[in-house]
């Protein structure tokens, strides 16, 4: 399909530049190029209303990003396991595909003896200003799906120079916190809901310290634990071409 769009004369400058820099000749194929980065963009993006509270806005981050922001923040903890905020148990493949199919490949840094993916998040309150408050990483640890909350905060807050744990804070209390799980969870299981019948992508994950191996093998999600590692290892070894971990950060524009 083709549009016939007449841009106005202000922006045409914007788009010669754009040209130049993306290496394109053709106008047109300069202009899909810039909505295909402006739909990427936006699908990194999600807002969650929670009642009573407002909009809470969650920006997929590059691993490079995170890092960045890491920096400067303080962790918020424990961690909390998914399930505590959920009437259903998640299963770590169907949270896997759910994350993927809405953010694109999971993060390359992670610990892949106990781990099988990450997605970190910069997460933004309800407010005035977009700018994000706080770091939200979801991905599993030893066989179960957990949440790691962290604050970001000031270059030279002291509190940088201890590597601890800190209880909710004034910004974000625990009831606020518990309530945008929720939102965050119902999100999680309506969009596996949705998306059930139309998954197709073969993939296995492994989370070797437990032994397990956990995707999609075309028909069904399923889970697999191994008592004995030998029978772990075979299963691995078989299973090997739908192995899912990310080569490289993922790419974004």
């Amino acid at each position: 399909m083709s549009l016939d769009v007449k841009l106005p004369d202000s922006l045409l400058p914007f788009v010669e530049e754009a040209m130049e820099e993306l290496g394109l000749a053709d106008r047109d194929q300069c202009i899909a190029e810039l909505l295909r980065r402006l739909a990427a963009r936006r699908g990194r993006v999600l807002t969650l209303r929670v009642a009573a509270q407002g909009d809470f806005r969650l920006r997929r981050l590059t691993d490079q990003d995170y890092r960045a922001y890491q920096r400067r923040s303080i962790g918020i903890g424990p961690s909390l396991p998914l399930d505590l905020f959920s009437p259903i148990t998640f299963r770590i493949a169907e949270v896997y595909a759910v994350l993927k199919d809405r953010f694109g490949p999971s993060a390359e840094y992670y610990d892949d003896y106990k781990c099988s993916f990450d997605f970190p998040f910069a997460l933004s309150l309800p407010g005035p200003t977009d700018e994000p408050a706080y770091l939200l990483r979801i991905g599993d640890y030893r066989g179960g799906l957990e949440l790691q909350l962290e604050k970001i905060v000031a270059p030279d807050d002291p509190r940088l120079r201890e590597s601890i744990y800190y209880p909710p804070q004034p910004d974000f209390p625990r009831e606020r916190l518990h309530e945008f799980l929720d939102s965050l969870t119902g999100f999680l299981a309506g969009s596996f809901e949705e998306l059930k019948p139309r998954w197709r992508e073969e993939f296995v994950l492994a989370v070797a310290s437990q032994s397990l191996l956990t995707g999609f093998d075309g028909k069904r999600f399923f889970k697999r634990h191994f008592e004995d590692e030998g029978e772990y290892a075979a299963a691995l070894v078989k299973l090997s071409h739908l192995r899912t971990r990310a080569p490289s950060a993922p790419e974004f524009p």
